[in-house]
């Protein structure tokens, strides 16, 4: 079967339109969009497949409202009647197949799946794109006419799309995957930060990160490492009540202890499904000149200067602070900005501050 160069433009636009985007979210109106812009259906149908071969219901379809979902059981249980099935689903097929190609109209017309499924959407012909996916999913892409059967241009169409129409499942099942990976690595990343103690509701320790270890151990040194210290025991003594309820959805203000030139913060949540509490512990200390010395090859006088315009200090104060004119404050801090790679005081402080770890 030849096609013509409108055939080929019409199929480029339908490409296109399946990857005007890549999130798994938008993927059921691509897939709808591009074949219904291919080929004229009056019902387009996605339909999945797991590894036991058993129909595992439509995944979308366009018009909405055209499937009734009280029938989807009839379905699932009489499918095995389209005379396509064996060839898709048994074997699974990555071939294009249309029911007109097994049996004729009148001998589908008698099977019970047609009367007591199909016959309601005038499903008469049925032209079908088998994707594999994947080996846990298998896909079928079906489209339906009343009467009228689908031309062997048609079948063409559909055949040189179902590869796009694979490659877009599976780039927004690995871009979902690699988003949830992503996140995963943040809360990691945000946990290593972080001191994460979980306790259940006897106030016993479940467990603790090495962060926690090392900042109860700091703050709390009196306190024995495998017991929930006095003063955390009081602060959750004090919410008693709420989590013990487990109706914990406005968590208490945070608690704050404070030493030297550090905080250390400490918020509670509520984990319902394992009744525990989880206590997260944040610390955030000041900085100091000595932080910013190997900052980009700083001097010790511009890691100094550099630490008081952290501070909000202007040149005129950073030059009493150092013993320096507010004139020599500001040619150091020129030669912090050619440095540092930026050109105002608020770039220089974001900068020196994410060296450290400091949110700014």
């Amino acid at each position: 079967m030849n096609l013509s160069s409108t055939d080929y433009e019409l199929l480029l636009g339908a490409v296109n339109l399946l990857n005007s985007d890549s999130k798994l979210q938008t993927l059921p109106e691509r897939t709808l969009n591009s074949v219904i812009a291919l080929i004229p259906n009056e019902i387009l149908v996605y339909d999945g497949f797991g590894t036991d071969n058993n129909y595992s219901g439509y995944l979308w379809y366009s018009p909405s409202g055209m499937v009734w979902d009280h029938l989807m059981p009839v379905l699932a249980e009489l499918v095995y009647q389209n005379p396509v099935y064996d060839d898709v689903v048994n074997d699974r097929s990555t071939k294009i197949v249309s029911i007109s190609h097994y049996a004729p109209l009148a001998e589908f017309h008698r099977t019970q799946v047609y009367n007591e499924f199909y016959r309601h959407f005038d499903a008469d012909t049925q032209l079908s794109a088998c994707l594999a996916v994947s080996p846990e999913l298998y896909v079928t892409c079906s489209l339906h006419r009343a009467k009228r059967d689908f031309t062997d241009r048609e079948w063409k169409l559909l055949e040189l799309l179902a590869p796009h129409l694979v490659s877009a499942f599976r780039s927004a099942q690995f871009i979902q995957r690699l988003t949830a990976e992503c996140r995963q690595l943040e809360t990691a990343l945000e946990a290593a930060r972080h001191g994460v103690v979980t306790v259940d509701l006897e106030l016993n320790i479940q467990s603790k990160n090495p962060t926690a270890e090392r900042l109860l151990r700091e703050y709390f040194p009196a306190s024995p490492s495998n017991n929930l210290p006095a003063m955390l025991r009081d602060y959750l003594n004090k919410h008693w009540e709420t989590l013990a309820s487990g109706d914990f959805y406005l968590p208490p203000a945070a608690l704050e202890i404070r030493r030297k030139n550090a905080k250390l913060k400490i918020r509670l949540a509520f984990e319902a499904e394992s009744r525990t509490v989880v206590l997260l512990l944040e610390e955030t200390k000041a900085p100091s000149p000595a932080d910013f010395i190997n900052l980009q090859g700083l001097t010790a006088r511009e890691a100094e200067v550099l630490y008081w315009v952290t501070r909000g200090k202007t040149n005129g104060e950073i030059g009493v602070l150092c013993g320096i004119s507010p004139r020599t404050a500001q040619k150091h801090l020129q030669n912090i900005f050619d440095k540092l790679g930026v050109e105002t005081r608020a770039a220089a402080t974001a900068l020196a501050l994410e060296s450290i770890g400091v949110r700014h």
